[in-house]
């Protein structure tokens, strides 16, 4: 869109007699700049923030180095224990992921630690999915409450399919059935967990009402067309508690371990050098079948000195230039000059007849060249 307006009066003449500089700030006159246009130099901008009334140099540098220090210190602090923090995931029986949110320029080793014995693989880039699909098959039962529910996840690479299949048994209702969803994504299930009737956090709903009893089971044939994290919940709407079975049958795509550069097989525990600005990619694989959940927590050793170069040389070379800058372009409020004031020139008459007789006779010299330049007078 188009707007109509006009330009400002440039700045940019410097500290020169010509009009643009009488339209400058109070603050700005204070500032100073010396017969040879230093001013010049710099911006107009740097000359506003920079040239503050009743301000020293010294104090000016002080304000540099108080900003400098308020900008990166927190920045490096954000970098190193906010952005590459350690990391915890939960992670299933057979499941196989990526170690996300390493980067190689700023970290220069990746250690990955478990609670359960896994595979770890170090690859010079995203791997890729083997053709071949892993097959299991995992049993889960559980006792739903009244208003309550149950759900199991897993870490689930693309190509791969999962059978569902559940029935539940009852107690003392005597119609009873339990509401069934397929969440992806984690911050999908905690918008369900908050609100139950969100209609756009699941990606399938039905209702399970087939009986264990009569070796019946409501099936569901899942093909993964994205690698995500997948939710299977039940929950319980009936005013009895209900017993569920479940039956996963998964065929998994898996990533092609024979281009793996490094490995470490069943470990707990195992470190990855990584080259600086390369494509590296870790990843882990949970043993096991129909084991409890684990947890995987993987951390970022800092290049020290890449840090010490980015938050600490690059921010002092600046400040001392800019420094620089001050103490050459931005001099201290000059002092009150005699020869710019009026000045009183008491003197005796001698050309008065009477010896005791004195006149006292005032009179304005001109003001001085930088007055008239700065816009003192």
């Amino acid at each position: 869109m188009m707007h109509d307006g006009e330009f400002l009066p440039s700045d940019s003449d410097g500290c020169t007699g010509n009009s643009s500089f009488h339209g400058l700030q109070d603050s700005e006159r204070n500032c100073i700049c010396d017969e040879s246009n230093r001013c010049h130099l710099i911006s107009i901008f740097f000359k506003k923030i920079m040239c503050l009334r009743k301000l020293k140099r010294r104090t000016r540098v002080a304000i540099i180095w108080v900003w400098l220090t308020t900008i990166f210190l927190p920045m490096a602090l954000i970098f190193r224990f906010g952005m590459y923090a350690d990391q915890s995931v939960t992670a299933s029986s057979q499941d196989m992921r990526t170690v996300d949110g390493i980067s190689t320029e700023f970290c220069e080793k990746v250690t990955i630690k478990s609670s359960n014995i896994i595979d770890a693989y170090l690859f010079p880039n995203y791997p890729d999915i083997s053709p071949r699909l892993l097959s299991s098959n995992m049993k889960k039962n559980a006792s739903v409450g009244v208003n309550k529910y149950e759900y199991w996840g897993f870490y689930i690479i693309k190509g791969s399919t999962v059978k569902v299949s559940s029935c539940i048994s009852r107690y003392t209702a005597l119609i009873s059935y339990m509401d069934f969803y397929v969440i992806k994504g984690k911050d999908k299930l905690k918008e369900w967990e908050s609100d139950g009737s969100c209609i756009t956090c699941y990606t399938y709903y039905t209702n399970i009402y087939k009986k264990c009893a009569f070796f019946e089971s409501n099936d569901l044939l899942l093909n993964i067309s994205e690698t995500d994290e997948y939710y299977f919940a039940f929950s319980n709407q009936v005013k009895s508690i209900l017993t569920l079975q479940v039956n996963f049958k998964f065929n998994r795509a898996v990533y092609n371990i024979t281009y793996a550069i490094n490995q470490c097989i069943r470990t707990t525990s195992c470190t990855f050098n990584l080259e600086s600005r390369s494509s590296m990619v870790a990843a882990f694989y949970v043993e096991g079948i129909d084991q409890s959940d684990i947890t995987v927590t993987y951390s970022c050793e800092a290049r020290l000195l890449l840090y010490i170069s980015a938050f600490f040389l690059i921010p002092t070379v600046f400040g001392i230039c800019a420094s620089l800058t001050v103490i050459c372009c931005c001099r201290n409020k000059l002092r009150t000059n005699p020869s710019s004031q009026q000045h009183r020139i008491w003197y005796t008459s001698h050309f008065l007849n009477s010896v005791d007789q004195t006149n006292e006779i005032y009179t304005d010299l001109p003001p001085s060249y930088d007055d008239v330049i700065c816009g003192r007078v």
